[in-house]
């Protein structure tokens, strides 16, 4: 099921941030696709919803977006996937960088490699060589768009599993994404959050 609603209006349409064309996926060792003949695309300002029963191919589609698939995790696959104009399912590809795209996994505590909140938020900046100077403002109002700048200096390992998908999306949201994608992205959290 697809649905795309503009989030703004007045946002001037370029090329589209994501293009699927012909997109199939299967893994090895298995007869059947787990996508099949895929086509859509996402305009910036957009967002698309994916439903579909557990086993479907969600997850798969997920990290196939993010280039995990065929780069990382092998599987056969045919169309192309371009994320800003760039083909991620091409033999040459190099990498969409980490500033294009952002994904929130299914399992957050599988995301988080830091001991602490804050350091957790810092720590892509970190990989990019952002100046600590503006690494700060950035890092606090990720804190506050997930709601746990109260929380900056506990343990991840003693956050609830809903503190972990807000503090996986921080990590994400704090690298200005031009592309966000969320795997279940409510399967942690309280009917409030």
């Amino acid at each position: 099921v697809r649905a795309c609603i503009p989030m703004d209006e007045t946002v001037q349409m370029e090329r589209p941030v994501l293009e699927v064309r012909g997109f199939s996926c299967r893994y090895p060792d298995s007869g059947t696709w787990v996508l099949q003949d895929l086509d859509f695309t996402v305009n910036r300002g957009e967002t698309l919803l994916i439903l579909g029963p557990s086993g479907c191919g969600k997850s798969t589609l997920a990290i196939s977006l993010k280039g995990l698939i065929p780069h990382t995790i092998e599987a056969e696959v045919r169309g192309s996937i371009f994320v800003e104009g760039r083909a991620i399912t091409q033999e040459t590809f190099s990498g969409v960088t980490i500033s294009h795209m952002g994904v929130v996994f299914q399992d957050p505590e599988t995301q988080l490699v830091m001991p602490r909140v804050v350091e957790e938020i810092a720590f892509g900046l970190e990989n990019i060589c952002v100046p600590t100077d503006r690494m700060e403002p950035r890092i606090f109002s990720a804190l506050q768009e997930v709601g746990l700048e109260q929380e900056k200096m506990r343990y991840t390992d003693t956050l609830s599993r809903g503190q972990m998908q807000r503090l996986a999306l921080g990590a994400v949201l704090v690298m200005e994404p031009s592309l966000l994608i969320l795997d279940e992205p409510t399967a942690n959290l309280d009917p409030l959050g």
